[in-house]
């Protein structure tokens, strides 16, 4: 039997289920009259088997993003450009999904090392970071999706391809107080809540878990 780090969430096709309930509740008081009458009411779903083995009725979205990473500066040191300042830890971003449980196994991105290699120390292009950001995260991370949002060029649009899965994220921005820049990396959740953001994050650091959304109410048809 394969662990619930390796079962993968599956639905069933979509189907309609009718539910029966009473209009209103019952008068005795009225006799006969008071009695409630029975309606059945129509709802479409999917039958939604978790990686932990637990169903759930629902409807899946697998296009629905967790998170929002915005690439607002280029205020991170960057070794490559011979400038970064002394004793610095560079800034990195740490994502894993389904399994997240072994994080410290996946090997952090850092900027001007795995990503922003041509950017930073307040140089470059923040367009450029994000798609670059968005490319590493998806050829290295697994069972994720990341891409730029096209509406917004520095904002990187993050899920789990697991809709039942959350996010778990590290975070470290603290290079850009040496730099006297203003902090390169946001995270907010879809409806722009602030999730981090290092100005209030002590020492920088931020760690995440982010609830899944890819899976919607039953529709009523």
């Amino acid at each position: 039997m394969l662990s619930s780090y390796n079962r993968r969430v599956v639905a069933s096709p979509k189907f309609k289920m009718l539910v029966a309930h009473l209009k209103k509740s019952s008068d005795p008081s009225k006799g006969e009259a008071g009695n409630p009458q029975p309606i059945r009411q129509a709802f479409e779903t999917q039958v939604i088997t978790t990686s932990m083995g637990t169903g759930l009725l629902g409807n899946v979205d697998a296009s629905t993003n967790q998170i929002r990473i915005k690439v607002e500066t280029t205020d991170f040191g960057n070794g490559n450009l011979g400038n970064a300042p002394p004793f610095y830890e560079q800034d990195l971003i740490q994502i894993q999904t389904s399994g997240y449980i072994d994080v410290d196994r996946i090997n952090a991105l850092k900027a001007g090392t795995h990503f922003g290699r041509g950017e930073g120390e307040g140089a470059g292009n923040i367009n450029d970071v994000a798609a670059d950001l968005a490319l590493v995260l998806n050829s290295s991370v697994t069972d994720i999706t990341a891409s730029v949002d096209a509406q917004n060029l520095n904002h990187v649009l993050v899920r789990s391809n697991e809709v039942s899965s959350a996010l778990f994220i590290k975070v470290y921005s603290f290079s850009y107080l040496l730099l006297n820049g203003n902090p390169p990396f946001i995270i907010e959740d879809m409806n722009g809540n602030t999730l981090y953001d290092p100005t209030v994050a002590e020492g920088g650091a931020g760690v995440l878990l982010v609830r899944p959304n890819g899976i919607l109410p039953m529709n009523e048809s």
